[in-house]
């Protein structure tokens, strides 16, 4: 009973199960930093986790590939490690420190609002970062630097590389997005069927920024069905909104409902769809086209099953 009512509130609060991804991968990025840091035992403990502040950036859904959260998480790295070191030698000049602090806040800002826009809340998280390095004592030391510096690359260069081999796990995202979609596909249905205003288009355009947004991120054997069943339902809901020029078939739209929603559950265990219980008896050439798109969607999530 508690079990399933933690389940049911987890789904609530993070319904696209994008924060439990991201615990999972912290919890597994944690454990190799501890190990690091047991092994090489860098000189500076806190810039050795300071960069562990920015990884969330690399969740983020609107870096819509691979190269692009490596290339953002490579940039924001080398603009901690600027600003840290440079924060922490610079200190000392209490003339020249603020205005070099002001300086470096416009460049980093000018750089990211023409080049990295997509990041461009990023620049007080970086100084903020960088002016961790203030707290060490001695300042000004060249060596203590060096420090810094082997302490904060140790630590990207395992984070980049445990970001990059765990596993890629976009597809259960995609997925759960992929079914709250089709459920709002499944109300639009019931209200055409019984003359009811559609629900709001807001919550239908959220799942399909998740769509898309996790859609370029699954692994390149999965890309091409996980997109032609997209393609497909999108084409249903599509085909709904024109079902006023064509003749109502309630019979028709229940089943497509059905299946919609057998295809749902099925998608949350996942197994695949049996096509010898798909029956719609379409009357029309429009109704036709409408089997065709969820034959073809059904279609393409066996094929993503086998992968």
């Amino acid at each position: 009973m508690f079990t399933s009512r933690l389940v049911n509130w987890m789904n609530q609060v993070d319904p696209y199960a994008i924060q439990r991804v991201a615990l999972h991968k912290a919890i597994f990025i944690a454990t190799i930093l501890t190990f690091i840091y047991w092994f090489f035992r860098p000189e500076n403990f806190l810039m050795f986790v300071a960069p562990l502040i920015v990884t969330a950036w690399y969740e983020m859904p609107f870096l819509s590939s691979q190269k692009e959260k490596n290339e953002t998480m490579v940039f924001i790295f080398t603009s901690v490690i600027t600003t840290a070191i440079s924060f922490y030698l610079i200190y000392p000049f209490k003339l020249v420190f603020p205005v070099y602090a002001i300086i470096l806040f416009i460049i980093l800002f000018s750089l990211i609002w023409t080049r990295r826009p997509k990041i461009r809340n990023v620049p007080m998280l970086i100084i903020s970062i960088g002016a961790l390095s203030l707290s060490i004592q001695p300042m000004a030391s060249l060596q203590i630097g060096i420090g810094i510096f082997s302490s904060m690359i140790l630590s990207m260069l395992v984070l980049l590389i445990c970001l990059n081999l765990y596993p890629n796990v976009a597809l259960i995202i995609w997925t759960r997005a992929m079914q709250h979609y089709i459920r709002c596909i499944e109300g639009d249905i019931t209200a055409t069927i019984e003359h009811l205003p559609l629900s709001s288009l807001s919550e239908e355009v959220q799942h399909v920024d998740i769509v898309r947004s996790y859609q370029t991120l699954l692994p390149k054997t999965c890309f091409s069905p996980a997109f032609k069943l997209y393609f497909n339902i999108r084409n249903i809901q599509f085909a709904l909104n024109s079902i006023y020029y064509q003749e109502m078939n309630p019979l028709f739209w229940n089943a497509v409902k059905n299946h919609l929603q057998e295809l749902r559950q099925h998608m949350s265990i996942p197994l695949q769809i049996d096509f010898s219980t798909i029956v719609l008896n379409p009357s029309t050439p429009f109704q036709h086209l409408i089997n065709t798109y969820l034959l073809t969607a059904i279609r393409h999530w066996n094929a993503l099953c086998k992968k």
